[in-house]
């Protein structure tokens, strides 16, 4: 038999065929542009950024904020330096378009949200409730499945009423799923358990394809592939934010109520409450979705290529 993390080996195929499928295939560059070369600070100054917000995220319960405050300045460093680079990574005259802006930070909310989800809740089936591994893959399937089902429907819906409303619907469900996830203890039978996987994988699907569809067409078509991979920048930093800080905490919720309480009620009492913290930035999402609704889905005449 092999260990778990050989599981991992999976992705060692498929990224080697994916680098030759690109690099077969892919264009080195669009039709019509010139090679701007490449941006070494920029990429220095965001990554560092990136890693140090992550840290403070991680250390939030030990209170080590001058981590964030570092992150936050070399972030602003960053905005400063592609501002009169001509070979900047980031084009800030995107950040004028307000879908594009407001399309994005929904996105980073719902991926940071997102892993309370997946990166908890197998750890809560597992240790209080008596799953198997194999079990609780089972269970964690649930989201995707519904996701594959709703998202096609969402992106044809969408097309006809508007993204707003369906990321609005999208941040409603994922706050009730947190809402329901957030009522379970050591007794939760399975349909509990389904039923909030269920609500909470049919607002996914309901939120990347009007999104993604929404900050794409914002944007020039020559920025469309620059602007795809500024979702999945987006995607990937708020997963890694999510987990750092959903992880910071669980550990901090559990150490307090451990002091008054046994482990295992400690450990319910902790899920209360992180999945109470996520509801709560679920709706935060959803208040933003609705104040900027209107700008997101006015036609944008111009889409400043450089911020000058």
């Amino acid at each position: 038999r092999f260990a778990w993390p050989v599981i991992f080996w999976i992705n060692v195929p498929i990224g080697v065929m994916a680098f030759y499928l690109a690099w077969r295939y892919l264009p080195q560059q669009a039709p019509g542009e010139t090679d701007k070369g490449f941006d070494p600070i920029g990429i220095l100054l965001f990554g560092s950024a990136a890693i140090i917000l992550v840290l403070s995220m991680a250390t939030a319960v030990s209170i080590e904020w001058r981590l964030f405050v570092l992150g936050l300045v070399l972030l602003l460093g960053f905005y400063w330096y592609e501002r009169g680079n001509p070979r900047s990574m980031l084009d800030l005259g995107l950040f004028k378009i307000k879908a594009f802006l407001f399309g994005n930070i929904m996105g980073f909310i719902v991926y940071m949200v997102q892993t309370f989800m997946f990166f908890l809740l197998p750890f809560y089936l597992e240790g209080l409730l008596g799953y198997s591994p194999a079990q609780s893959g089972l269970f964690m399937t649930i989201p995707p499945i519904c996701l594959a089902v709703t998202a096609p429907l969402a992106g044809s819906l969408s097309d006809r009423i508007g993204p707003a409303r369906l990321t609005s619907i999208s941040y409603l469900l994922a706050s009730i799923a947190f809402a329901v996830f957030s009522l379970m203890n050591t007794a939760t039978g399975p349909l509990h358990i389904i039923s909030g996987l269920v609500i909470y994988g049919i607002g996914m699907g309901c939120f990347g394809s009007p999104n993604n569809s929404s900050i794409l067409g914002s944007v020039p078509k020559t920025k469309a592939g620059y602007t795809g991979g500024f979702i999945a920048t987006i995607r990937n930093f708020g997963f890694a934010m999510g987990i750092a800080l959903s992880a910071s905490l669980f550990t901090w919720f559990l150490a307090v109520n451990q002091l008054s309480l046994p482990y295992e009620q400690a450990y319910v009492m902790a899920s209360h409450r992180v999945y109470l913290f996520a509801a709560g930035l679920s709706l935060t999402g959803l208040l933003i979705s609705l104040l900027t609704g209107a700008l997101r889905e006015a036609p944008e005449k111009t889409a400043t290529a450089r911020d000058s």
